[in-house]
């Protein structure tokens, strides 16, 4: 029976997750993107961003509902006022709190902080890593990695944030199918010095502010979610602003690039069908062109979601426990029990390496997270070989 319950709890990780207000998250969590030299979905963006920021994947707003990461991860890039707001920037020294004039009290479980309540002391922040910065890694302070560590924290949303959309615009959407139609007559506007309509005037202030919006969001943007031409190499794919310059260039708009436009634009104005809508019609073009990076994304996103390192972790804690019992009473059952759930964990934390070294393309031992787990696997491994003898 405890096996069964093991092996039936472990099915339910691996569903698919619920799509709030009939927006399909599950799809859009798995468009690629290109970040830090690998090309891995949207919804593993959200997840190592949290956990960089908060150190946890769920996200809780202020009416007390539970985001997705792919949710939070929306609103970061298409609704700031709302992100802004959300409790996401863990902060446990006293001294930054100090420095930020927080308390535990205005916290959520008394250490994450929202953007919103750091604000007036973001300036302050920037200048103490600046000079902590200046000061060995290794010889710092407590309150100085604390510091570097938050700053960078902050920075990282901010880059998130401008990846879509240019800070401090609120008609971006607008402005850009405005721009869709000012492109064919941009090709035919005089040459600078002559006279021009008032009309072409427009267009070209429209023009300018928006190459203005582009350079910045090519230059701080995190995402790299533009596929490039059929087999171009992982280093051509492209951020919004990059691809929306070269627009404005060679007069013609990327079909990926309205594609994003249109699911943030969905996203802003709360329209499922349209969102659903434009999510497929990228997923559709990913997989005319790409269709092994999809793939990949696809296998990522239920990876993320099974969390099968997390589930084996949990099943060793209950052998563990089961087996401490047996040696009081019913040591057979039990003790056949706790073998067996081991069994299954150590399974599952072997499906999960080698998913992981196939997603990656890489051995099991490149960081210390991993290099963690394939000891921890191999000493689980000997510990079964030694108990089936002995």
């Amino acid at each position: 029976f405890t096996v069964i319950a093991v092996l039936a709890g472990l099915a339910l990780t691996l569903r698919s997750p619920r799509n709030p207000e009939a927006y399909n998250l599950g799809a859009f969590s798995q468009l690629p993107t290109l970040v830090n030299g690998r090309i891995k979905p949207l919804d593993t963006v959200a997840r190592t961003s949290l956990l960089t920021l908060q150190g946890r994947q769920t996200v809780k707003v202020p009416d007390g509902r539970s985001l997705l990461p792919a949710e939070w991860l929306l609103d970061v890039l298409h609704r700031p006022a709302y992100a802004d707001v959300y409790q996401t920037f863990e902060i446990v020294h006293p001294d930054v709190l100090a420095l930020l004039n927080l308390t535990t009290q205005q916290g959520g479980g008394g250490k994450r902080f929202s953007l919103q309540q750091m604000l007036k002391g973001i300036p302050e922040l920037d200048r103490q890593a600046k000079l902590a910065d200046g000061v060995e890694a290794a010889t710092r302070s407590t309150f100085q990695k604390a510091i570097v560590q938050l700053r960078n924290a902050v920075l990282l949303y901010q880059h998130l944030q401008i990846s879509v959309v240019p800070p401090g615009t609120d008609d971006f959407f607008g402005q850009l199918d405005r721009l869709v139609l000012a492109l064919p007559k941009a090709r035919e506007m005089p040459a600078a010095g002559a006279p021009n309509s008032n009309h072409s005037s427009a267009d070209g202030k429209l023009i300018l502010e928006l190459a203005t919006s582009f350079a910045t969001m090519e230059q701080f943007g995190f995402l790299h979610p533009i596929p490039p031409a059929a087999n171009a190499g992982p280093d051509a794919w492209r951020t919004v602003g990059a691809t929306w310059s070269g627009t404005l260039v060679n007069g013609q708009v990327d079909p990926s690039a309205r594609d994003y436009a249109a699911i943030g634009k969905a996203w802003r104005e709360r329209q499922p069908a349209a969102f659903n809508a434009a999510v497929a019609q990228h997923q559709q073009r990913i997989d005319s062109t790409f269709p092994g990076v999809h793939n990949r994304a696809r296998v990522e996103t239920r990876f993320n979601s099974a969390q099968p390192f997390y589930s084996s972790s949990i099943l060793y804690v209950l052998a563990f426990l089961l087996a401490m019992v047996s040696w009081l009473r019913w040591p057979q059952a039990l003790g056949r029990a706790a073998f067996q759930i081991i069994l299954i964990a150590f399974a599952v934390t072997t499906l999960g390496i080698v998913t992981r070294m196939w997603l990656e393309a890489r051995p099991p031992v490149t960081n210390l997270y991993s290099s963690a787990l394939f000891v921890g696997w191999a000493a689980v491994g000997l510990c079964v070989i030694l108990e089936t003898i002995f």
